[in-house]
């Protein structure tokens, strides 16, 4: 259903309950909207979405309506067999693979998170990341980091995407408290950030007033330092 929805340039209204038609106004000239009624907040409230276009596709919540009873003595349904055409003049081939997330750095399995926020530059991502592979951990970034090319949609951690409780959480250069609230369940949050009066500071069991890359290289250098043998 994704993916026919996708293909039609619709929305899917997923896990609904019921449906309702609202009542048309005199003053309107089209058609009512169809309301998609499914829970919200734990299931406490039950939340109409709108659908303003057609054709509207949902995803029905298993045991919400009994089935009704099996008729076998109805007409056959008309059937369209369709017969496509598979014949390709050029042949399809497979130029190449990339891989952006290593299967043993999947965030949902790892316990220390490096979370990128969108003020960071590519440089400073790719410091981040260095960050998080010398810890044994991933790479994270906020839908702003994402949405402004810093990260690959993959390494989204937000409410709408992923939320995530690891051991430890280092935001680097998260401004807004709201950006971490995808991970509020963390044991342990550092916040790196110029601003002393940043709300992502407010989450922080250690909040770092600093700028993110003068730490992630001090951090690197001690980590580097540790490996060696020197103090």
């Amino acid at each position: 259903m994704p993916r026919a929805a996708a293909r039609l340039g619709l929305g899917l209204t997923g896990d609904f309950v019921r449906l309702e038609v609202p009542e048309q106004d005199e003053d309107e000239d089209h058609d009512p909207d169809l309301l998609w009624i499914k829970p919200a907040w734990a299931g406490t409230v039950e939340s109409p979405i709108i659908t303003h276009r057609t054709p509207s596709i949902g995803t029905l919540r298993p045991g919400v309506f009994r089935p009704l009873a099996r008729d076998d003595g109805g007409e056959d349904a008309p059937v369209d067999e369709l017969e496509p055409d598979l014949s390709f003049s050029e042949p399809i081939r497979l130029e190449g693979r990339e891989v952006v997330i290593d299967e043993d750095r999947l965030l949902d399995n790892s316990p220390v998170v490096v979370c990128v926020g969108e003020e960071l530059d590519a440089e400073g991502v790719e410091a981040a990341r260095s960050l998080a592979e010398a810890v044994g951990g991933s790479l994270g970034a906020t839908r702003g980091a994402v949405r402004a090319g810093h990260a690959p949609a993959q390494l989204e951690v937000s409410v709408l995407k992923r939320s995530m409780s690891p051991l430890l959480l280092v935001a680097l250069g998260v401004r807004e408290e709201e950006d971490l609230d995808a991970m509020r369940a963390a044991r342990r949050v550092v916040t790196v950030h110029p601003d002393a009066d940043a709300s992502a500071h407010t989450r922080a069991d250690l909040a770092v007033v600093a700028e993110p890359d003068e730490l992630v290289g001090a951090a690197l250098e001690r980590l580097q330092s540790a490996s060696d043998g020197r103090t």
